[in-house]
């Protein structure tokens, strides 16, 4: 079998109905004609939208039923006619959940064709295979768990896997990380700005143009597709397909516009918008989507603040995501990378300082991280992987549910390598006693800018002789890890891993340390050997404590480390 592709579309309520030999709990609002009553050579009609809100129809003829090993259980093939049919190319992405009704009574919805083929030829996904999709549990807002990846359905038969989001308010490289990250094509559309109105009254018929949204606001990521049919109860079934079948969501529900079908040798696809929110898809099944009128999802709030040091601007862009902390994660980081392409508008080579601020979600006057970065080749680039493992890190935590949340990332940015060099260190003397304080002299440049001295205190710990070693390094480069191989405890609880994030080092950080081994005696007797198996952070806590380390926090990025021996002679000489 030549492989299928999904024609794109958006929105499905639960459904569940009674007519020709099957029965289900969703009350069609139509008259229902089941597949075993379906024969080949009938004749239907389907309907869709091709231009702005209008639904127009046009003739199908019944070419089979086709037998499947799994769900759906059947489809039913078709060939499209007619003016519209022929003024399009052939069944279009987007026409995804046209209903198809024989003889007055709906028959299911266009789901599925042939790439690289005669694109009047189609498949229909029956609407009791569509209706399945209310046997599964709703996960009702405002707090919806993900369903993890394993117990995802798999659609059978040689299908297609692609599917097709629209994206815009970001630029191709975000266009790129999405489509790896989601596993789905996205194509970029024009236009963004703005979050949708919500609509709590919405009138709709099966063939509206509908869309479903990720994403919404300076930056919008969805699917625009067709409603496949309504229930008296206000729930729907839309798309004849999965969105991106992730099972129980619950993602915005919208009104969509359609700008032009375009004819292509591939396939034919429809360019819409996004229009107001009327709802919320709150599954995505194998068969369809289906959901509720007049209920609307929670989401994530991002918010991004970039300021240009070059050119003296700021910028604000503000979107949301669907309450998926699993797709958070997924989306956040590339459109990061979007929003920093398009509102430097360059990329190359930089230094950048990013605070990424974490909001609500139980989280106590919340929690945020600060650090320095530089990039010869793509700072954009490279701040936006910092930005995936932190928000990965926060969102996705093994401890506990941070929703309702806000994420706030505020970036400056310089084409400038703002990069402090370590020179030279020095040691008033070379040899010191247990106790003793020791006095590093550290020659600092910034790029291309005079050298500056700056002198740091660090103390020699009781129990300490022999050779010793000053380190004066930019943070994070050969941090000290405490022997974590050593470990026999974990970090058991979101407040403790949130400190450990902030009391590792950062970029910005000149870091001064005394490297030591206590003798065997003091150890035995006073226990001063540096416990094994610390975190970090840890480590670091205990060293400025006990005053073998100094942290000196600059404006710039740091670079380079540099070490000085020295001698600890012991208390008794």
């Amino acid at each position: 079998m030549n492989y299928l592709k999904r024609f794109f579309a958006v929105f499905v309520l639960s459904l569940l109905v009674i007519d020709g030999g099957f029965a289900s709990d969703f009350p069609f609002s139509t008259s229902i004609m089941g597949v075993d009553k379906i024969k080949p050579g009938q004749r239907g009609v389907a309907y869709t939208v091709v231009s702005g809100t209008s639904v127009v129809s046009f003739p199908v003829t019944v070419i089979s039923v086709i037998p499947q090993d799994g769900d759906p259980d059947h489809l039913i093939a078709i060939k499209a006619e007619g003016p519209v049919i022929e003024k399009t190319g052939g069944i279009a992405a987007g026409m995804s959940g046209s209903p198809v009704y024989i003889d007055g009574r709906l028959i299911g919805a266009i789901g599925y064709g042939w790439n690289f083929s005669d694109h009047r030829l189609g498949l229909v996904t029956p609407i009791e295979d569509m209706a399945k999709v209310f046997s599964w549990t709703d996960k009702i807002p405002p707090f919806v768990k993900s369903v993890p990846i394993d117990q995802l359905e798999e659609v059978s038969g040689d299908y297609d896997s692609r599917r097709v989001l629209s994206l815009s308010g970001v630029g191709p490289r975000a266009q790129e990380r999405l489509s790896e990250a989601l596993g789905s094509q996205v194509m970029l559309s024009g236009g963004a700005g703005g979050g949708p109105v919500v609509e709590t009254v919405a009138k709709l018929s099966p063939g509206d143009a509908i869309g479903v949204l990720l994403a919404w606001g300076d930056v919008t990521l969805g699917a625009t597709g067709t409603l496949s049919a309504l229930s008296t109860d206000g729930r729907f079934l839309a798309f004849a397909h999965p969105f991106i079948q992730k099972g129980s969501v619950a993602y915005p529900l919208t009104k969509a516009w359609i700008h032009h079908v375009v004819p292509s040798v591939e396939s034919p696809f429809k360019i819409g918008s996004f229009g107001n929110v009327i709802g919320t898809v709150t599954q995505d099944r194998a068969q369809a989507i289906g959901g509720v009128l007049g209920a609307f999802p929670p989401s994530v709030d991002l918010a991004f603040r970039l300021y240009d040091r070059d050119e003296k601007k700021r910028s604000l862009k503000g979107f949301r995501v669907v309450s998926d902390p699993f797709l958070v994660s997924k989306i956040a980081p590339p459109v990061f990378l979007g929003l920093m392409d398009r509102t430097w508008g360059r990329k190359g080579a930089g230094t950048a300082k990013m605070t990424i601020s974490f909001d609500g979600g139980g989280l106590y006057k919340g929690w945020s991280h600060t650090d320095f970065y530089f990039s010869p080749d793509d700072i954009s680039d490279r701040v936006a992987q910092a930005v995936s493992g932190l928000v990965s890190s926060v969102i996705l935590n093994p401890y506990r549910e941070l929703l309702p949340l806000g994420v706030n990332f505020e970036v400056e940015v310089s084409s400038t390598p703002r990069i402090l060099y370590i020179d030279r260190i020095s040691l008033d003397k070379e040899t010191y006693g247990p106790g003793d304080t020791v006095e590093v002299s550290v020659h600092m440049r910034p790029y291309r800018a005079r050298e500056q001295v700056r002198k740091f205190y660090l103390s020699i710990p009781e129990g300490v002789a022999g050779p010793c070693q000053v380190t004066v390094r930019g943070g994070g480069l050969g941090e000290p890890d405490g022997g974590q191989g050593e470990m026999d405890r974990s970090i058991s609880n979101l407040d403790d891993m949130l400190k450990e994030l902030s009391d590792r080092e950062k970029a910005n950080e000149v870091v001064i340390e005394l490297s030591y081994q206590p003798t065997v005696s003091d150890d035995r007797q006073s226990g001063m050997l540096p416990p094994t198996g610390e975190y970090p952070g840890e480590v670091r806590r205990r060293k400025i404590k006990e005053g073998s380390m100094r942290v000196y926090r600059s404006d710039y990025y740091v670079e380079g480390a540099l070490d000085k021996s020295l001698v600890v002679l012991p208390g008794e000489f």
